[in-house]
C-alpha cells in the first residue's frame, strides 16, 4: 500500500487473470507483474487510461508514498495511520488511492474539508458506486436527474455540489438522502463504510432506504452525535445496532431500520426528541416496558415481527387514540398495558396485530418462517 521507494507499477488482479504472464508472477500473491512483464504481454501504454481507472489504484500492486502531501493531509485531519490502509479491498483504501491518484479537484495537499472528501469517497466506494448506483455514478454515461442541478458523485467539483448532499454555508455537509439508487449488479455486496463516522461534527440526516445494503451497520456510526434522522429500511443489513448510535445522538427524531436482518438488544432510551421509530421485521430482543421508558415525544412506533417482550406504555399507546396522526402497531404478544386491555382491535386503535388482524400473532422467527 505505501512506500518510499520508486517501484514499478503493475496492474489489476482480475484483469491479468485473463492473461498468460511469465513464470514467478502471480495474481493472488505479492509478486504482481511489473511493468516489463506488461510489456512482455503485448499490454501497452495505450491501455494505461483502462490500467488507472480499473486496476491499479482499486486492487493492484501499484504504492502511495507515505511522504505523498495528500495522504499526509489524509491522515493529518482523519487521525488515521498508515496502518488504517493496509487493506486494499477496503473503501478507506480505495477512497485514498482515488484522492491520491484520479481526483481533479485543485490543491487537495491544502484542501481543509479533505475529511470529508475523503470520507464521502469512501462511502461511495462501500456502495459500489462505480457499478451499482442507478445515477450520479462516477462510470460513464450514467445520467443525474438529481435536483438543484447537482453534479455526479467524484466528480473534480467541491463535493456539496454531488447529487444527494446538502451543506451549511461552510460547505459541511448536513444531509445525505439517496433512496433507493442501488441495483446490485455483482457478487461484492454495498456495505456502509466505517469512514461515515468522520462527518460526525456535521451530518444531520441519512436515508439509505431500499438500496439492498448488506454488512453491519459500523460501530463509527456512533460519532454522528447529531444525527436528527436516521432511515436504512429495507436493505439486507446484518449483525447489532450499535447501542452507541442510540445514546451518542441525543437529538434523534426519526429513527427507521425496519425490514432488515438486525439482532441483538436495544437499550433503554433516553430520547427526548424521538417521534418517529420502526424497528419491524428484525430480530430484536427486550422489554418494552424498560426501553421505552423515557421517549416522550414519541408518536409513530412500529414494532412488528420481533422478538420484543413485555407491555408497552399506555402513554404512547393513548396517542394513537387522542391523535389522529399517530400510530402505534405492535406485534400481538406486546400489546398495550391495562388502559386498552379491553380496547377492540383495529387500525384506529393501538394494536392492530400489524394490519393482519388478531389471528396473527407470530415473533419474528414465526413469520421467517411462513
Amino acid at each position: 500500500v505505501t512506500s518510499t521507494e520508486n517501484e514499478p507499477k503493475s496492474v489489476c488482479r482480475d484483469y491479468l487473470r485473463t492473461k498468460d504472464f511469465p513464470s514467478g508472477t502471480s495474481c493472488d500473491g505479492d509478486n504482481l507483474p511489473t511493468y516489463q512483464d506488461l510489456v512482455s504481454a503485448n499490454i501497452t501504454m495505450s491501455t494505461a487510461d483502462f490500467l488507472e481507472q480499473h486496476c491499479c489504484a482499486f486492487g493492484g500492486g501499484d504504492r502511495i508514498s507515505e511522504d505523498d502531501l495528500v495522504f499526509e493531509q489524509v491522515r493529518k485531519f482523519t487521525g488515521m495511520s498508515v496502518s488504517d490502509f493496509q487493506d486494499q479491498h477496503s473503501p478507506s483504501q480505495k477512497a485514498l488511492f482515488w484522492l491520491v491518484k484520479v481526483d481533479s479537484y485543485p490543491n487537495l495537499e491544502d484542501y481543509l474539508h479533505i475529511e470529508q472528501r475523503f470520507a464521502l469517497s469512501s462511502i461511495y466506494f462501500g456502495l459500489n458506486g462505480d457499478t451499482d448506483w442507478l445515477e450520479c455514478s462516477n462510470r460513464a454515461n450514467t445520467n443525474c436527474s438529481a435536483p438543484n442541478n447537482k453534479s455526479a458523485w467524484m466528480s473534480g467539483v467541491q463535493e456539496c455540489e454531488w447529487a444527494y448532499l446538502s451543506c451549511d454555508r461552510n460547505l459541511f455537509v448536513t444531509e445525505l438522502i439517496m433512496p433507493s439508487n442501488l441495483a446490485v449488479t455483482g457478487e461484492n455486496v454495498p456495505i456502509i463504510s466505517s469512514d461515515i463516522g468522520l462527518l460526525g461534527e456535521s451530518l444531520e440526516q441519512i436515508n439509505f432506504c431500499n438500496n439492498r445494503i448488506g454488512g453491519t451497520i459500523p460501530n463509527k456510526i456512533g460519532s454522528l452525535n447529531l444525527l436528527t434522522s436516521f432511515d436504512v429500511s429495507y436493505n439486507n443489513l446484518q449483525g447489532g445496532l450499535p447501542s452507541i448510535l442510540l445514546t451518542n445522538a441525543t437529538g434523534l427524531e426519526v429513527f427507521r431500520v425496519e425490514y432488515n436482518s438486525l439482532t441483538g438488544t436495544i437499550p433503554d432510551l433516553s430520547l427526548f426528541r424521538l417521534r418517529e421509530l420502526n424497528l419491524s421485521f428484525n430480530n430484536f430482543t427486550g422489554n418494552v416496558a424498560n426501553i421505552f421508558a423515557d421517549v416522550p415525544k414519541l408518536a409513530n412506533v412500529s414494532l412488528l415481527a420481533t422478538s420484543f417482550t413485555g407491555v408497552f406504555s399506555s402513554d404512547v399507546c393513548n396517542r394513537s387514540i387522542v391523535d389522529p396522526s399517530s400510530t402505534v402497531r405492535l406485534e400481538c404478544p406486546l400489546n398495550c398495558d391495562s388502559v386498552l386491555e379491553n380496547a377492540t382491535i383495529d387500525s384506529d386503535v393501538s394494536n392492530d396485530c400489524g394490519g393482519f388482524g388478531s389471528g396473527f400473532c407470530s415473533d419474528y422467527i414465526g413469520w421467517v418462517d411462513s
